[in-house]
């Protein structure tokens, strides 16, 4: 993780070699880096929650004046 930062922090591009690849965020596929004892690609960790929130605010945005 240490090494990916420092690739971003110095050039600006997270990815690098030897280095996972680590894909610009897209609000339509919305994979995220997970960091743990492996790290890799996939799905938020907190996912459900932000569909939550975002069911929430649409519903709230149709019904206000």
């Amino acid at each position: 993780m240490a090494d990916t930062w420092v690739r971003f922090v110095a050039t600006g591009d997270p990815n690098g070699e030897g280095l996972p690849e680590w894909r610009p965020y897209s609000s339509t596929d919305r994979v995220t880096m997970v960091f743990g004892d492996e790290v890799s690609d996939g799905p938020h960790p907190a996912a459900d929650q932000f569909g939550f929130v975002e069911t929430y605010e649409t519903a709230r945005r149709a019904t206000a004046p």
